[in-house]
């Protein structure tokens, strides 16, 4: 998301006359048949101020499936690329693309809904995300469930597949013995929901508790620009290459992790590791409560995420 209010309205407002039903956006002229019959599927996860890592992950499970029927062409700048081949390994199908010289008109575009006017060429696009109702599901498989249906695949067969793929490939791992933390105190996106940096510092002297009262090591996430002022001793890995810190989180290095409700938040959860979440916020009831019943529980968590504000930290009722 922008971190405009203005501009994020405006494309609210521009984007219902192209909203379908659900979560699916359509400009142009969609035919069904033409989509499944190309010879390959192309997905947009290029927009920086639209898709952030966040966002790429909501888009896995449908990748996956994607490119289980034939190739894939991620068109997006080769982190975000780097990022997916770290939940999709071994999967040869997919390839990259950085702008649209190979791409023909004729083909159809997958993006997210407020990505839509970033395809160029007037081509045919299919917005997925941004929905009208409240999911009954963790978003990446709501999304994957509502666009099977809309094209008439078997999501059933999507989803398990994808469940699969990640039980194969990611084992659970045990990290009951360890005492570290992980804290990721910064917002790439929506900024302005903490101008005054007042959860920030909430995240930050919850961490600083973990590690006074309960002797736990904390780790800094970050990039080398995200300021921060930490009272504690800490260990700043800030600027550590994100497949490294992927890596980290997966392999239990960390019992558990702090921070806004941001791409971390989503790795945590992927691989079973608990997350304290700050939440950012949004200005609808609707947007709360789509983040609290699909967006903040995503993936596999079955049970309630217990939320840190600035007077302490509540279990979500």
């Amino acid at each position: 998301m922008s971190n405009s209010v203005i501009e994020s309205f405006h494309k609210r407002l521009k984007l219902k006359s192209l909203h379908f039903s659900g979560c699916l956006y359509i400009r142009g002229n969609f035919d069904c048949e033409k989509f499944k019959n190309q010879g390959r599927f192309i997905i947009d996860l290029s927009s920086r101020d639209y898709i952030h890592l966040g966002d790429v992950l909501f888009f896995m499970p449908l990748i996956f499936f994607l490119s289980s029927l034939k190739p894939v062409v991620i068109i997006a700048p080769s982190y975000k690329f780097d990022i997916l081949k770290c939940f999709l390994p071994g999967i040869s199908n997919l390839t990259a693309a950085f702008d649209y010289v190979n791409v023909s008109l004729d083909e159809f575009v997958l993006t997210q809904p407020y990505a839509i006017d970033d395809v160029p060429g007037g081509r045919v696009v299919i917005g997925l995300g941004n929905t009208v109702i409240l999911p009954d599901s963790p978003y990446p498989f709501y999304l994957l469930r509502e666009f099977c249906e809309f094209i008439g695949y078997d999501y059933e067969i999507a989803h398990n597949a994808y469940k699969e793929h990640v039980r194969l490939c990611f084992p659970a791992v045990s990290n009951c013995d360890t005492k570290r933390l992980f804290v990721s105190p910064f917002i790439a996106s929506g900024r302005f929901r903490d101008l005054f940096g007042i959860k920030k510092r909430a995240i930050i002297e919850y961490a600083g508790k973990m590690h006074r009262e309960h002797g736990f090591e904390v780790f800094l996430f970050g990039s080398r620009g995200d300021n921060v002022r930490i009272g504690f001793p800490y260990v700043d890995i800030r600027g550590m290459p994100i497949e490294e810190l992927i890596d980290l989180v997966r392999s239990g290095h960390f019992v558990f992790g702090i921070g806004f409700d941001n791409f971390w938040m989503h790795v945590a959860d992927f691989f079973g590791v608990e997350y304290l979440v700050m939440f950012r916020g949004r200005f609808s009831r609707f947007g709360r409560l789509l983040h609290f019943s699909s967006v903040n529980v995503s993936f596999y968590k079955t049970m309630k995420r217990f939320y840190l504000e600035p007077n302490g930290a509540r279990r979500l009722i």
